[in-house]
């Protein structure tokens, strides 16, 4: 296998994307900051006119100024980081943030629907559930709320032990390491509407068995994009793999993947994967990541994914000395449509949600505790 030349950088995330060849970023320093970012969250539900909406802008840099704009019927008041819309006729309110520092600036938009008092607002639920890793001995606590009080709301999961608690709050605990899908519906008459997160069960730390490397040697799948079964346009999503190694491991780049060369000599290290920073795709608000590892299918049209650990954006996972096949796939919130035809050989690929994968090789090096060299044998 080739490699490419790379310099080792330990502590450094290093990149691999689809497409284009990265090296290792520079180091963030106070002379070298990250880059000025801002984000505002608008809220999902349809909102009633005359109502006031209150929307937080936040940024990376204390320091830096925000100011906003609207396009729409609205009234504004703004403080600091904060801007109340009030909208006087029913329609969609597009706020967009600017964040400034010295030359540097950074923007964000969101929309807000408003529709008249006399017409009825469409039910909307939201869910939140624990971010990371919750170990087989801990409960996860998940709460829902939607814009009508009266509604009803109920939970269900797809593996577990469930508690609805019937009061907007739920709990689930698992006995097995596994990402389980948690579905909060809320009902209202005639009128019903969903909401699911995914919270992620693995054994504690010091239990936690290695994934043990694969048994078969071949190159990373490409996905049905890059062999160009689907039509991806710019709006579908980009998975990106990086690896954030800790002080006593070292990563390098090579063609298909990485190699992380770790220092404690006990047959694995924990590889911390970084998948947040992959492309939602053009026009698309959200973006959900899957983890699989040791896929098998090579068929462009079916390209099933292997084994499934982690839903969440970035994660940490024990991985066995030897090559492991790691892939990320995201998905947003556009549907396909003409995009997603397909090539004659697969036939009409079935309309769903725009998504994509990167797979990566990762040759994970256990060196002898101390960085001493082995014995020659």
């Amino acid at each position: 296998m080739r490699k490419k030349t790379t310099r080792s950088i330990p502590g450094t995330i290093l990149t691999l994307i689809l497409v284009l060849p990265i090296t290792g970023c520079p180091a963030v320093t106070p002379d070298n900051p990250a880059p000025l970012t801002v984000s505002i969250f608008c809220p999902s539900a349809d909102q009633t006119t005359g109502q006031s909406i209150t929307i937080t802008a936040t940024t990376n840099r204390t320091s830096a100024t925000t100011s906003f704009d609207t396009v729409g019927d609205v009234t504004t008041s703004n403080e600091d980081n904060t801007l109340t819309v009030t909208a006087q006729s029913a329609g969609d309110v597009t706020i967009t943030v600017t964040a400034r520092q010295g030359d540097e600036s950074a923007t964000d938009s969101c929309t807000i629907t408003y529709r008249d008092n006399d017409q009825p607002v469409p039910l909307a639920i939201d869910i939140a559930c624990p971010v990371g890793i919750t170990t087989i001995d801990e409960t996860a606590q998940i709460s829902a709320s939607t814009n009508d009080p009266v509604a009803i709301i109920t939970f269900e999961s797809t593996d577990g032990e469930l508690n609805d608690n019937q009061d907007a709050t739920a709990s689930l605990t698992s006995a097995q390491p596994a990402p389980i899908t948690v579905t909060a519906t809320a009902t209202l008459d005639d009128q019903s509407a969903t909401a699911s997160c995914t919270i992620n069960f693995e054994l504690p730390t010091n239990t936690r068995e290695p994934v043990p490397a694969s048994s078969v040697v071949r190159p990373p799948f490409a996905s049905s994009c890059a062999q160009s079964v689907v039509n991806c346009t710019t709006s579908f999503p980009v998975a990106i793999i990086e690896i954030a190694p800790d002080q006593t491991q070292t990563v390098t780049e090579t063609d298909e993947g990485f190699i992380l060369e770790g220092s404690s000599n006990s047959g694995a290290e924990t590889v911390n994967l970084v998948g947040a920073n992959s492309r939602f795709g053009n026009t698309a608000t959200e973006l959900f990541h899957n983890w699989s590892v040791d896929a098998t299918d090579d068929n462009p049209c079916s390209l099933a994914p292997g084994i499934e650990f982690a839903a969440d954006a970035n994660v940490s996972v024990l991985l066995a000395t030897g090559t492991h096949y790691i892939r990320l796939t995201v998905r947003n919130d556009l549907v396909s449509a003409e995009e997603a035809s397909g090539l004659p050989a697969c036939g009409v690929v079935p309309e769903d949600f725009k998504s994509d994968f990167r797979e990566v090789a990762i040759e994970v090096r256990d060196a002898p505790a101390n960085n001493e060299n082995p014995t020659p044998q």
